[in-house]
């Protein structure tokens, strides 16, 4: 149940971005969601690269100093996050600040940006502390219910007529109140003496920071970059739907990975290589055929929903979406890996597949789209998606000893689910969206019900782990319906 409910977890704040989106390009247009999707961008990959980087190194560092039952380091340490957290902020704010001078396009609203980095830092000054202390469990409320306030005060402020200067004001405003209550949760600390951090925090920073700069351009949406050189805001608006919409499908597969992640780890500290290489290469099955009924569903529902949602004038976002779709029979296998490889401290790997495949990502981006605009810039994804999941995949499986995780059930379910959404496109030709997505959505459903009944693509062993894990009522249907596991 643990990753049913992480998944459940990730699901809300998607949502809150989701119908702000919506409502963003609505009300303000395609030009205005794309201007703000780009500020938004460059605000998260600054604030990922430079402040999410120095939290999870303090997370870190502060632990050790809990491990070691050294009330003094503690204590010092704690000062340090307060005070480095503030300085990164206040960093990350002024490199936001000092590109927008390059700029001649929302002014303001990437000032705002700026000091939303230096406020969401100061919330995670106070957060790391009681993360460090007391677990994530203390904080996820009150960081779940300032994610939904900022969406709902952007919402609110855009149909009273704002424009996307709002979007970030909220941000601020629900930042500034998470800093105030976290601080309020962390019972006061006494003042140290020194503020120096442990020994190993400055290389754990450097290794913490590559790390997500990687992931900015191998993982997120680097291509809004090379948009916004070589095209039009209007492009951004359009891939930016298209990337958010994967993103929200791709949570769902990964979410299985913190199920089976603690068996895998246990099995790699024990030094059982047995069953480290069968607990891998189950959970990269099920993620492998996972992302194939994931991509079915976007692929053959995204046009309809799209347009439905957003407005006809954002039907090439819909046509984006389906063809984004294709990343899902990749990534999911990927993040396993990368979680896996992550959570045993061997960063190499992931950095190494992560780095040559963004810097090929972007250099056919920049080739694409300035003669294609947000299909070349989602091409060049799916060339970087495909090519990270290759590469570390198939070092996975050199590492290993070569693991069974290409089946004949996960082929025959591929060939059904693209049949089915072939017939799915077809039919809902002509059709208005609305009747179409119906269409469509009932044809998926027969068609995945159809494919597991008749072929059975779980192996015996996958879908008892799977049915451990799911529900009690889904996990006997599972097991009859999906595979050839004998009747109960």
């Amino acid at each position: 149940m643990g990753g049913l409910w992480y998944a459940a977890s990730q699901f809300v704040p998607f949502l809150g971005t989701a119908a702000l989106s919506v409502v963003a390009g609505r009300m303000l247009g395609a030009e205005r969601l794309g201007l703000q999707s780009l500020i938004a961008y460059m605000e998260a990959a600054l604030f990922a690269v430079i402040v999410q980087s120095a939290t999870t190194s303090c997370i870190r560092a502060l632990g050790d100093r809990y491990g070691a039952e050294d009330e003094a380091g503690q204590i010092a340490m704690s000062w340090w996050t307060i005070r480095f957290h503030l300085v990164v902020g206040a960093f990350g704010g002024l490199l936001l600040f000092g590109y927008s001078l390059l700029r001649h396009d929302g002014e303001l609203s990437w000032g705002l940006a700026a000091v939303s980095i230096l406020a969401t830092s100061a919330g995670w000054a106070w957060g790391a502390i009681i993360v460090a202390a007391r677990g994530w469990k203390a904080i996820g409320q009150r960081r779940l219910v300032s994610q939904l306030a900022a969406a709902v005060l952007a919402i609110g402020a855009i149909l009273l007529g704002g424009g996307i200067e709002w979007i970030f004001a909220a941000n601020i405003v629900a930042s500034l109140w998470l800093a105030w209550t976290l601080r309020r949760a962390s019972r006061g600390i006494p003042r140290a003496r020194s503020y120096r951090p442990t020994a190993r925090f400055w290389p754990f920073y450097g290794m913490a920071a590559l790390s997500q700069l990687i992931a900015q351009v191998a993982v997120q949406r680097s291509e809004f970059l090379v948009l916004d050189w070589f095209s039009s805001k209007d492009e951004i608006a359009m891939y930016s739907i298209a990337f958010m919409l994967v993103t929200v499908a791709v949570s769902i597969p990964a979410a299985l990975t913190s199920a089976v992640m603690p068996e895998i780890a246990r099995a790699a500290a024990a030094g059982h290589l047995d069953r480290l290489r069968d607990n891998l290469a189950r959970a990269l099955r099920v993620m492998l055929q996972g992302g194939v009924v994931m991509a079915l569903g976007v692929a053959a529902l995204g046009l309809d929903a799209v347009v439905i949602v957003y407005g006809e004038q954002f039907r090439r976002a819909g046509e984006l979406t389906v063809l984004s779709a294709l990343g899902l029979l990749a990534v999911p296998a990927w993040q396993l890996c990368s979680d896996y490889w992550t959570g045993r401290g061997m960063l190499r790997p992931v950095l190494v597949t992560g780095a040559f495949s963004g810097a090929v990502g972007i250099a056919v981006a920049i080739v694409l789209a300035p003669h294609f605009g947000a299909a070349g810039a989602v091409a060049a994804k799916l060339v970087s998606q495909f090519l990270m999941a290759v590469l570390l995949v198939g070092y996975t499986w050199h590492a290993h000893g070569r693991l069974r995780f290409l089946t004949w059930g996960w082929v025959r379910l591929l060939a059904a689910c693209t049949t089915t959404g072939i017939v799915a496109h077809y039919l809902v030709v002509g059709m208005s969206p609305v009747v179409g997505l119906l269409v469509a959505a009932v044809v998926v459903a027969v068609g995945l019900a159809v494919s597991l009944l008749v072929l059975r693509p779980l192996e015996v062993e996958d879908a008892e782990w799977l049915a451990a894990i799911l529900p009690s009522r889904m996990g006997p249907l599972l097991l009859r319906f999906a595979s050839r596991a004998p009747m109960p």
